[in-house]
């Protein structure tokens, strides 16, 4: 059972630390074997990727308990312009303490068995809090 509380924590330390977060989720990909793909998406992160991904390794680690990390496959980062991070944002804006699951659904021709998207900001919405 993936700990969602715990991923909103997470979620809210990032957005304390770094600020603005386009899309936050996890996702059980078809091929994978019961394990995650914690995928985000943030201006910050794109500036130096490698620095971003230690940061996120580092909060993942401080906040769950060792089972809970080998849930865990990988952390995706996508850049904006990504045809599925588009694809993820096209009709999703989930913000606050809002938490949209997903079971068995295709998105930018990945096909995911199950996903909990913690922040997702869509381009349209984006452009509007940017105004």
């Amino acid at each position: 059972m993936i700990p969602i509380d715990k991923y909103k924590k997470i979620r809210n330390r990032i957005l304390k630390d770094k600020g603005d977060l386009d899309f936050f989720g996890l996702i059980l990909r078809e091929d994978a074997p019961d394990v995650w793909d914690l995928v985000v998406s943030a201006p910050w992160a794109e500036a130096d990727t490698w620095k971003a991904l230690q940061y996120l390794s580092d909060v993942v680690k401080a906040e769950l308990e060792p089972a809970e990390i080998l849930q865990l496959s990988r952390v995706v980062l996508l850049e904006k312009g990504n045809p599925v991070l588009e694809a993820l944002l096209s009709d999703h804006t989930v913000t606050g303490d809002d938490v949209a699951e997903y079971r068995d659904s295709t998105v930018g021709g990945i096909h995911f068995r199950h996903a909990y998207v913690l922040e997702a900001k869509s381009p349209v919405a984006a452009g509007a809090s940017a105004a």
